[in-house]
């Protein structure tokens, strides 16, 4: 299935929405990670925010809450046939997976990994060739939500990782970026 067409409205109305979850597993005392589930025509399917300090649940990861809370619905597809992840931050491996073990034919996020990205890791593994080829990925499209992502992160791991705090701090956006 070839991506769907993102209009830069929709992808910032998404990106902003999956923001305001992480906002709410900041409030929570989680790292602020969040997600949502969107047709690519954009109606919305479902939401989800990282719970893991909140419930002692170590798999409760923003990605996969949005698929749990998704149920049934994601495996039936939307009308224009393809649903798209948007994530505050690129996912980690174990969401990643969910990921590709789901219906999802695209994942945009605001800001890579500064620690290694998974999503490259696993495409360049041979883990899947054939899903991994399917699945679309969207780096960094919207400046604005990428740099209140990277805030929020620094500020979360200034408390719970300094060395990682530093490392999103040194990370600068790609220059062919608009």
């Amino acid at each position: 299935m070839k991506p769907p067409i993102h209009t830069s409205d929709m992808v910032h109305r998404f990106l902003a929405m999956a923001l305001d979850e992480a906002l709410a597993a900041k409030r929570e005392g989680s790292q602020p990670a969040g997600a949502v589930i969107a047709s690519a025509s954009g109606d919305l399917l479902s939401r989800g925010h990282n719970h893991v300090l909140a419930t002692g649940d170590i798999t409760a990861h923003a990605e996969i809450d949005a698929l749990r809370q998704a149920g049934f619905a994601i495996h039936r597809g939307p009308p224009d046939g393809s649903w798209i992840m948007y994530v505050s931050a690129e996912p980690c491996f174990m969401c990643l997976g969910g990921i590709i073990m789901s219906p999802i034919e695209t994942i945009v996020f605001p800001l890579d990994s500064p620690v290694g990205s998974p999503v490259d890791i696993v495409r360049h593994s041979g883990y899947l060739p054939a899903r991994m080829a399917r699945l679309a990925v969207v780096r960094e499209p919207d400046i604005e939500i990428r740099e209140r992502s990277r805030e929020l992160l620094i500020e979360y791991y200034l408390v719970h990782d300094p060395d990682r705090a530093r490392l999103l701090r040194n990370t600068k956006p790609p220059q062919d970026h608009p």
